[in-house]
């Protein structure tokens, strides 16, 4: 029996980039002084080709590429030839970065977040702790906090995760070390896992939310779902605030839609669970319904469903839809070939219902086909005048 019926700034920035690098790569030096006014109109040295050099050492330690670059009219183009020399220059002049980086930042105004954030990450991994020694309030209690320094911290991190974490434990207690925690474990995600999860784990809930989709990201990308699932059981359930727990599985279920089918057996034994919501399986269980859609039923059929909680019937409602809307007739299969299931009568009560607006002559057979009485009148009733059922 099958009734079914088939149904037929980053862009403007990397623009200047390119064009900077290919303009200025021919007079590159060593090291940038960081002068302005005067000192830094240094002469040219035209060249003819066109060929990307290697920077070389030369004995007047001021690359004329970026005395070219910070000389142009256009803010972003200064920028890109400063981010094209960072990786070459000393310690102090890379603080000299910093200082002509805020001065162009000040002239151009807005639209600089993008091309600011790399400098201040290349400042960071060239220069970070000088940085951050140079320009911290001497008052721990300050309130007045650099801008953009957990940026700093970020690219330090990035480099050395080690030696920031030890040099932001050694500050004293107030608004400048409390400043700088975001950057500290963003960039030790990108370098040491380990490391930020377990500074992650020494921070108060307040300060966790905005870090976990970051965290999650990092650790699903160098370790795998499997740490990403594990690193997720061991973040303790607050039963008086359920919030980072909730985050937690949120920024995890999205990660794990990589591959649902692999990661099904852990959705489902968290699905029980009070931080266990719609908004989390949902997006899961579209991803996996596209990717092995009879995996995708068999797994919402299997989901537990506690008294009082409608999460199950809910995804399994997303799966019949979305499989429906794909191929009107393949849940019809299913359902044929699985006459003897358990949960036959849940999956036509479900397929009836996203058959009614196509072809309601097919509906009603389908809920006709429906053992248990009660559930049969419940769908027939729910579908009204849209179905004649048969008896």
């Amino acid at each position: 029996m099958n009734l079914r019926r088939p149904l037929p700034l980053a862009v403007l920035w990397l623009t200047s980039l390119v064009v900077t690098v290919a303009c200025t790569h021919a007079w590159l030096g060593t090291d940038f002084t960081g002068q302005t006014g005067d000192n830094m109109n240094l002469a040219k040295n035209p060249s003819t080709t066109s060929a990307v050099r290697t920077p070389h050492r030369d004995s007047t330690d001021a690359p004329a590429a970026t005395q070219d670059a910070l000389r142009a009219s256009d803010p972003l183009a200064r920028v890109a030839g400063i981010a094209e020399m960072l990786p070459h220059l000393s310690e102090k002049n890379a603080l000299d970065v910093l200082d002509a980086y805020r001065g162009i930042r000040k002239e151009k105004g807005g639209g600089m977040a993008t091309e600011g954030e790399l400098i201040m990450l290349q400042v960071g991994r060239a220069a970070g702790l000088a940085a951050l020694e140079r320009d911290r309030p001497q008052d721990p209690a300050s309130p007045k906090v650099p801008a953009q320094f957990d940026l700093v911290m970020r690219g330090f991190a990035g480099t050395d995760p080690t030696g920031a974490l030890n040099y932001w434990r050694n500050l004293p207690d107030g608004p400048f070390k409390n400043s700088l925690k975001s950057g500290l474990l963003t960039g030790m995600a990108e370098n040491n896992t380990a490391m930020a999860r377990d500074f992650f784990a020494s921070l108060p809930p307040s300060e966790q939310l905005g870090q976990i989709s970051n965290l999650a990201n990092q650790i699903n990308r160098q370790e795998g779902s499997k740490a990403l699932q594990d690193w997720f059981v061991k973040v303790p359930e607050d039963p008086r605030d359920a919030t980072v727990k909730w985050t937690t599985f949120h920024a995890v279920g999205l990660e794990l839609q990589e591959s649902p089918a692999a990661n099904a057996d852990f959705m489902a034994r968290e699905a029980s669970k009070p931080y266990a919501a719609n908004d989390i399986y949902n997006p899961y269980a579209i991803a996996f319904t596209d990717a092995a859609p009879t995996a995708a039923l068999d797994w919402a059929t299997g989901l537990p469903a506690p008294e009082g909680t409608t999460l199950r019937s809910e995804i399994l409602t997303t799966v019949i839809s979305r499989w429906t809307a794909h191929d009107s007739g393949a849940v019809g299969d299913w359902l044929n070939s699985n006459a003897g299931s358990p949960n036959y009568d849940e999956v036509a009560a479900g397929y009836a219902q996203q058959l009614s607006l196509l072809d309601p002559s097919a509906a009603s057979r389908w809920i006709s086909t429906i053992r248990n009485v009660e559930l049969r009148a419940t769908i027939s009733d729910r579908l009204g005048g849209s179905v004649a059922v048969a008896h």
